[in-house]
């Protein structure tokens, strides 16, 4: 890999293979010139929202709202020495409880709450239907473009 990269280094590169002609290498400054650097993060803390994911198993979900409020600018290198490890995907998931507990410190009533999981219900249960109706379907159009 040395090898090939020392190599490449003293040829220019186009799309097309290798070139000297003097707008392939401008082109080549330009992109050496244009670079990405991160200096900063800045870190939101979103409020949480009633959701409507057909795919939480039981009750409501929680989702995250528009509204956020921001936290001061830290400079990236502090931010990665600083941070705590990234979390397991089982470590984020909400039960229950947890949801509900969530949604009543947003303010949301248990009617309301009790009113998205009906909501939920409805969908889920209609995506049960077109799930047992595609064999169907697919069996109708085929009788409708023999047709024509």
């Amino acid at each position: 890999l040395k090898s090939i990269l020392k190599w490449k280094d003293h040829v220019e590169w186009t799309n097309n293979g290798p070139s000297t002609s003097s707008a392939d290498r401008l082109d080549d400054d330009r992109r050496e010139r244009a670079s990405v650097k991160y200096g900063e993060v800045q870190i939101r803390y979103h409020f949480m929202d009633l959701g409507d994911n057909p795919t939480c198993s039981i009750g409501a979900p929680v989702a995250l709202s528009w509204d956020f409020e921001q936290a001061d600018r830290i400079d990236l290198d502090i931010y990665e020495f600083e941070r705590k490890p990234r979390r397991r995907l089982r470590h984020m998931i909400l039960n229950y409880y947890q949801r509900q507990d969530i949604l009543r410190r947003a303010g949301y009533s248990d009617e309301e709450i009790s009113n998205a999981a009906k909501s939920l219900h409805k969908v889920k249960r209609q995506r049960s239907q077109t799930q047992m109706m595609l064999p169907v379907s697919k069996l109708e159009e085929a009788w409708q473009s023999a047709g024509r």
